[in-house]
């Protein structure tokens, strides 16, 4: 990032011509493989004809890969977990396991489960899931045109609260904290690459980490102006000034790093965007 003395991101490959959104799916089907074919996969197809983008094992993992590293990725890149309880899912541990990895994506007190009752009643939910039990539902018996219906209205009002992140969503914040300082395209290809997908799940969660950070960030500026000469230098050390994980995905400056230690009493952990 910093010419001469520069700030590089660790990430050798070249900058792909696109980047999508770091939530790569809107939702993650976590199920029983023996409800696949009756219910879950007529599901899945329904969602996805509705222009809703699936993860499905059946679909996403592929000949060769690992299943658990899929997964995983499944989940931290989905905004959404449809978890399809009945008999066979609280039989079963891996399917548990998504959902125990769905609760801990839950640390930002939003809800990111959209429980479906497949066969089952209430009694069969306190004694496996008693943590959803009181949660809104569907119910496989409400049909799929219903359940999708409901789905379809959840994604469109999360859109309306927590835009995307998206290249375009990224130049256009950029643009507006700092209209005066050009946009550094190449640079803003690596921010959105470094960026933790658990951590930033919308575009205004990048405007807080600069709002907290605005006042450190100011001040280096002031010390070191060469390093700030378009707006994605200023955003992108903001980063690093609140977010360890996206600091360690750089190779700083040492003149970053001293500042990221001496102004670090500036940062302002109560800032909202």
């Amino acid at each position: 990032m910093e010419r001469g003395n520069s700030d590089r991101s660790l990430a050798t490959r070249e900058p792909a011509l696109e980047y999508g959104p770091l939530k790569r799916w809107d939702v993650f089907i976590c199920h029983a493989s023996v409800d696949k074919e009756g219910f879950v996969l007529p599901l899945a197809e329904a969602l996805r004809a509705r222009g809703i983008s699936v993860w499905l094992d059946r679909w996403e993992i592929d000949l060769g890969h690992s299943v658990s590293g899929s997964i995983s990725e499944g989940l931290t890149r989905s905004r959404f977990g449809i978890v399809v309880l009945s008999r066979a899912f609280f039989s079963r541990p891996w399917p548990q396991k998504e959902l125990g990895a769905l609760f801990a994506q839950e640390t930002d007190g939003a809800s990111h489960i959209i429980p479906i009752w497949h066969d089952i009643e209430l009694a069969d939910l306190l004694a496996n899931a008693p943590l959803l039990a009181d949660r809104m539902a569907a119910r496989s018996a409400d049909g799929v045109s219903a359940i999708v219906e409901r789905v379809t209205r959840l994604l469109r009002r999360d859109r309306l609260e927590h835009p995307a992140i998206t290249p375009q969503a990224l130049r256009a914040l950029t643009e507006r904290l700092f209209p005066n300082l050009p946009v550094d395209e190449f640079w803003q290809t690596h921010l959105l690459a470094d960026l933790d997908a658990l951590l930033y799940r919308s575009i205004l969660d990048i405007e807080c980490a600069y709002k907290r950070a605005r006042h450190a960030v100011e001040a280096f500026a002031v010390e070191e102006p060469r390093l700030f000469r378009s707006g994605t230098d200023y955003l992108t050390k903001s980063l690093g000034f609140v977010d360890p994980c996206f600091r360690s995905r750089h190779s700083w400056a040492e003149v970053t790093k001293r500042a990221f230690v001496r102004y670090a009493e500036k940062i302002d952990w109560d800032a909202e965007a």
